[in-house]
């Protein structure tokens, strides 16, 4: 897969800090480098679930069945490791052959996160996260991400002095009003980052870097 620089490095940026993201312009492929990455992490991590929500009716499905089912597994190093795909409203998941899973679910009505509550994963990604209330990913989302891998527990049983893996999440918008949750969210994102905290990134990516990688005319 060629990679733009600016796609090289929110790849690095997402398998580096556990709570990245990623606020970009419309058309910018936020989608498809997040579809690219969790397909990498559910390959290089046997058993991690991974889990996709989005404050966007089917957005999360769309991910799967548009960015993984449509394109990517067309490259055969991807397609040779994937066991299955079910893209339906009621069921859309990837299974992989070494027991990985990305699976996306819905918020419920009104985007409230109680069709949500009880699925555990290690990775979440927010698609749409400015549509997602604060209320939701406190109450909710979060508290998904505190199951580990079983193959990192036993690991950490056998190494006790290896620190156990942390839950990842990845916020990814389109950028929207100051009076919305995920703004403040942004700052304290932008604000831990600037301060050296290793936990945090955020970048924000206007059009500019869509035309300086050939992918907008001027």
């Amino acid at each position: 897969v060629n990679l733009f620089p600016f796609q090289r490095l929110i790849l690095r940026a997402m398998a580096r800090y556990p709570n990245s993201m990623l606020i970009c312009c419309r058309g910018l492929g936020k989608s498809w480098i997040c579809g690219l990455f969790m397909v990498c992490m559910a390959i290089l991590y046997p058993g991690m679930a991974i889990g996709i929500v989005s404050g966007n009716g089917n957005q999360a499905r769309m991910v799967i069945k548009q960015k993984i089912e449509g394109e990517l597994i067309k490259n055969e190093n991807i397609k040779r490791e994937i066991s299955s795909i079910k893209s339906g409203t009621d069921d859309c998941i990837v299974k992989f052959k070494n027991g990985s899973s990305i699976r996306a679910i819905t918020l419920g009505v009104g985007q409230s996160g109680q069709n949500a509550r009880g699925w555990r994963f290690q990775l979440v990604l927010v698609d749409e996260a400015r549509l997602v209330k604060d209320s939701v990913l406190t109450e909710v989302i979060r508290p998904m991400l505190k199951t580990p891998r079983q193959n990192a527990i036993d690991l950490h049983d056998k190494y006790p002095n290896n620190p156990i893996e942390r839950g990842r999440i990845i916020y990814i918008s389109s950028a929207w009003l100051k009076t919305c949750d995920l703004y403040q969210k942004f700052l304290n994102f932008y604000h831990s980052m600037i301060s050296g905290d290793t936990h945090y990134f955020v970048a924000s990516l206007d059009y500019k870097v869509g035309v300086d990688a050939g992918l907008f005319s001027e």
